[in-house]
């Protein structure tokens, strides 16, 4: 196996954060936290007194480094108390109407779901259907064929003259074209 050498080295780098191996060197952000760059990299989430430090350095939030401080960042350090659980209700319910609209989403998308089988399986009947009509009305054809080919007079075949069938009648005179009179 080879060695690494040099700065690169995955031994030299930390194995703490992952905004460390994607921003790189800690010397830097060090430095902005007045810590040596051996304390950053064995942090395993930002201390709550250098978030505000490291999210402006990385360009980011305070609440992306540590969400579970975001509710602190949301309210101001000189909110009344009582503003402050006001607050953290609000949060709640908007919290609680967000997964609400989720789950009819989630329910929509699903009647959705069950809407278009029902209409998929609605197309395959009526494709199934047309090409049974199509089968019938090619039956009753050869059967028509075959009786005048037997010598059965035309008046006698009025039975078959249906427009069900698609087939003109002789009676009436007048020849149909597309189930419209020509």
């Amino acid at each position: 196996m080879h060695v690494q050498r040099g700065p690169r080295a995955l031994w030299r780098r930390p194995a703490g954060l992952v905004f460390i191996r994607n921003w790189g060197d800690v010397s830097a952000l060090a430095a902005l936290c007045d810590v040596t760059p051996q304390a950053v990299s064995i942090w395993k989430r930002v201390p709550a007194r250098h978030v505000d430090k490291v999210a402006t350095y990385l360009g980011t939030t305070p609440g992306h480094l540590r969400p579970d401080l975001a509710l602190r960042y949301l309210m101001s350090k000189d909110m009344d108390p009582r503003d402050a659980a006001k607050a953290e209700e609000k949060i709640a319910r908007a919290i609680a109407a967000l997964d609400e609209k989720r789950l009819k989403l989630a329910e929509a998308r699903l009647a959705e779901s069950e809407a278009l089988t029902a209409l998929r399986q609605a197309q395959l009947l009526h494709d199934r259907a047309v090409v049974g009509v199509k089968r019938a009305r090619d039956a009753a054809s050869s059967l028509r064929k075959a009786y005048l080919a037997a010598g059965v007079p035309e008046d006698r075949l009025g039975w078959m003259n249906t427009s069900v069938l698609g087939f003109p009648s002789s009676a009436s005179g007048s020849a149909e074209v597309g189930g419209v009179e020509a």
